[in-house]
């Protein structure tokens, strides 16, 4: 089965789903802050302080990582890379009659850069 992982600070946390946007304006122009957003869906389970401070801004933190698309024969393919994100916005599911399929995170965040590679 495929997985996304988020690694950042050198551990390793298994997402639900993830999407991004990279926009570029061309040599010259300022960039809006929402031209390089990328969202993570994580369960609450799955969440420690290095994440918890880190997803509700505590003191300003900013990371560098990345997400990484491993394929159905446990091989990395695909990462999307970012540089110095920031939460924008958190929106939360909590419901234990939901069983697994609640209590879950989708976090927004802007990076200053965001970039893929094919591995």
């Amino acid at each position: 089965m495929s997985k996304l992982i988020l690694e950042v600070e050198g551990k390793k946390y298994p997402l639900i789903n993830s999407t991004f946007n990279s926009y570029n304006r061309g040599a010259g122009l300022e960039a809006y802050p929402t031209d390089n957003t990328f969202t993570v869906q994580i369960k609450i389970t799955k969440l420690d302080k290095v994440l918890n401070d880190w997803f509700y801004n505590v003191a300003g933190q900013t990371k560098n990582g990345r997400i990484v698309f491993i394929n159905d024969e446990d091989e990395p393919v695909y990462e999307i890379c970012f540089l110095e994100g920031q939460t924008s916005s958190i929106n939360g599911n909590l419901n234990v009659a939901q069983g697994d399929y609640g209590n879950d995170l989708m976090v927004t965040l802007t990076a200053e850069t965001i970039f893929t590679n094919v591995l």
